[in-house]
């Protein structure tokens, strides 16, 4: 017995295709290794993080 008032749009998924890292590097037009060098530099604690970004290093 099929409940009609089940909502099926639970059941969908909007990101059926995940990206790769690849994907996202050739979309942004750069290689995979500089993403994920750009992805490394958001874990470093904001104080490194604005040397970086001011290049004071």
């Amino acid at each position: 017995m099929s409940n009609q008032y089940r909502d099926k749009s639970a059941e969908s998924n909007n990101f059926t295709q995940q990206k790769t890292q690849t994907n996202i590097a050739q979309e942004l037009g750069i290689t995979k290794q500089q993403l994920h060098n750009y992805t490394k530099l958001l874990t470093l604690i904001p104080e490194l993080q604005d040397m970086v970004e001011d290049q004071e290093f």
